[in-house]
C-alpha cells in the first residue's frame, strides 16, 4: 500500500522507523570512523582531515544551492497533480542547478582555490596537496545529498535515510576497521581515497534506484524552465547560508573577545544543545513531501493536523531531555566532556531555551518552503541572524561565552517565532505542539500493543 493511501499517523510511524534507525546507525558509524581515525592517523593528520571535512561541508551547501528543499517540494507537488510540471522536469531542472554549481565549486577548488585556501588561509600543506581528491569528494557528496532528497520527494523515506549518509558511513567504517585489524599503514591521502570509494559505491547504487523510481513514475505534467526552480531554491540557499554562516561567526566573535577556555566551554555546551533537537531533526526528514502534497491539494486542516501532531511527537522527548539537562547539567557536562566543563552549565541552559522554542514551534520552515514562501524563510534568517550577531558583539566583552549564548538563543528563537507567526496569520495554519496530541502520544507510549497495532494495521 502506498504512502498516499495510508492514514497520516500510520505513514509517519512506518517512515519514522526508517529515519530513527538510520539516524542511530549513522551516529554509530560516525563515532566509529572518528575513533578509528584517531588510532590510524597522527593528531596532525586528524586535524587536517577535520579541516578538509569542514571545507567539503561548506562547499556542499553552495553546490546544492537550496535544491535539497526545492526538489522535495517540486516532486511532491507534481505527484499531487497540483501544477503543470512533471516529476522528471522538476528533477531535471534542479539537477541542472546542482551540476552547474558543483562544476564551478569543485572545478575552482581543484584548479587552485583549494591550494590557496590550504596554504594562505589555513596554513596547511595537507589541505593544499589534497585539493584534487577533495574536489572529487565534493562532487560525490553533492550527488549523494541530491539523490537522497529526490527519494524524500517521492516519499521513499527508507531510501532517503539509507543513502543520505548511512550507507557510505558504514562502508567507510568497514574499510577503516579492516585497516585497523590488519594493522596496515595508512596515510591521510589513503583515508580520503577510502572515503571517496565509499561514496562512489553508495552514490552508484542510489542513482540506479532513483532511475528505476523515475522510470516507473507516471505523474502528469510538462516542461519546467530551470529559472522557475532557481526562483524557489535561491532564497532557501540564502537562508541556509545565513544559518550556517552566522553560527560560525558567533564562534569567531567569542574567539576574538574571550579566552580559549571560554571558547571550549561554549563549544561543549553548543554540541550538547544540538542533541536536544534530534527528535525534530528526525521529524523534519520525514514530513516535507506529505506537507507539500497536502498543502498543494488545499487541505489546510490536514496540513495543520500533520504539523501539530509531529510538533507534539518531537516536543515530548525534547522537553524530557531539557528538564534532565537543566537539573543535572553540571553532572552531565562533567561526565561527557570532563570536570572542567561543569562551568558551561549556564551557557548550556541559555542555549537550551532557544532550542526549546525551536522544537515547540514545530516545522514552520518546512511549511513555508513547501508553500512557495521561501523568501519569508530567507528574510527571517537574515533578520534574526543579524540581531543575534549584534547581541553577541555587545555582550561577549563582558559576559564571554554566556553573552554569545544569549545571542545564539535569541537568534534561534526569533527565527522560529517569525516563521510560526507568518504561518499562523498569513496561511492560517498552526504548527506548534497540541496538548491533546500530547495526551494521545503519552497514551500510545504507555500502551506498546496499541502502538504496534497502529503501525501494522495498514499492512493487514
Amino acid at each position: 500500500m502506498s504512502a498516499d493511501s495510508k492514514p497520516v499517523g500510520r505513514w509517519l510511524l512506518a517512515s519514522g522507523k526508517w529515519a530513527i534507525v538510520n539516524k542511530f546507525v549513522t551516529a554509530f558509524s560516525v563515532f566509529m570512523v572518528n575513533a578509528l581515525l584517531t588510532r590510524l592517523l597522527s593528531p596532525e593528520h586528524v586535524g587536517a582531515y577535520y579541516l578538509i571535512f569542514g571545507l567539503v561541508s561548506f562547499a556542499l551547501l553552495v553546490c546544492l544551492f537550496g535544491t535539497q528543499q526545492g526538489v522535495v517540494r517540486l516532486i511532491s507537488a507534481a505527484q499531487a497533480g497540483a501544477g503543470s510540471i512533471s516529476t522528471r522536469a522538476a528533477i531535471k531542472s534542479c539537477l541542472l542547478i546542482v551540476s552547474i554549481c558543483t562544476g564551478l565549486v569543485a572545478g575552482g577548488y581543484a584548479a587552485g582555490l583549494g591550494a590557496y585556501i590550504g596554504l594562505e588561509v589555513l596554513e596547511s600543506e595537507y589541505v593544499a596537496s589534497l585539493a584534487l581528491i577533495t574536489a572529487l569528494w565534493i562532487v560525490l557528496r553533492a550527488g549523494q545529498t541530491f539523490f537522497a532528497e529526490c527519494f524524500r520527494g517521492f516519499k521513499r523515506i527508507d531510501f532517503a535515510s539509507t543513502f543520505e549518509g548511512t550507507a557510505s558511513g558504514l562502508l567507510l567504517m568497514v574499510f577503516l576497521s579492516v585497516v585497523f585489524v590488519l594493522q596496515l599503514d595508512i596515510s591521510l591521502e589513503k583515508v580520503l581515497l577510502l572515503t571517496v570509494i565509499s561514496l562512489v559505491v553508495a552514490v552508484s547504487i542510489s542513482g540506479y534506484c532513483l532511475v528505476r523510481i523515475i522510470t516507473r513514475d507516471s505523474s502528469p505534467g510538462g516542461h519546467m524552465r530551470p529559472r522557475y526552480a532557481l526562483s524557489i531554491c535561491a532564497p532557501l540557499f540564502v537562508a541556509s547560508l545565513c544559518l550556517q554562516g552566522f553560527t560560525e561567526l558567533h564562534i569567531g566573535i567569542l574567539g576574538y573577545f574571550a579566552s580559549g577556555d571560554e571558547l571550549a566551554l561554549y563549544g561543549a555546551a553548543f554540541r550538547l544543545s544540538k542533541f536536544v533537537v534530534l527528535p525534530l531533526v528526525v521529524v523534519n526528514s520525514i514530513i516535507p513531501p506529505m506537507v507539500s502534497q497536502l498543502y498543494h491539494l488545499s487541505k489546510s486542516e490536514e496540513t495543520e493536523r500533520l504539523l501539530r501532531l509531529t510538533a507534539t511527537v518531537s516536543s515530548i522527548p525534547t522537553l524530557l531531555i531539557v528538564a534532565t539537562i537543566v537539573v543535572f547539567g553540571e553532572e552531565i557536562l562533567a561526565l561527557v566532556f570532563g570536570d572542567f566543563y561543569r562551568n558551561a552549565a549556564m551557557v548550556l541552559t541559555i542555549l537550551l531555551c532557544g532550542q526549546l522554542v525551536n522544537s515547540m514551534s514545530g516545522s514552520p520552515g518546512i511549511l513555508l518552503a513547501m508553500a512557495n514562501r521561501q523568501k519569508v524563510v530567507m528574510i527571517s534568517a537574515l533578520l534574526s541572524g543579524a540581531l543575534g550577531l549584534v547581541l553577541s558583539v555587545a555582550l561577549a566583552p563582558a559576559f564571554a561565552a554566556t553573552g554569545v549564548a544569549i545571542g545564539v538563543a535569541v537568534s534561534t528563537a526569533l527565527h522560529n517565532i517569525i516563521m510560526w507567526a507568518y504561518c499562523r496569520v498569513q496561511l492560517n495554519i498552526r504548527t506548534h505542539l497540541n496538548p491533546t496530541d500530547a495526551r494521545k502520544a503519552l497514551g500510545l507510549a504507555l500502551n506498546p500493543r496499541k502502538l504496534k497495532e497502529l503501525s501494522s494495521g495498514s499492512d493487514k
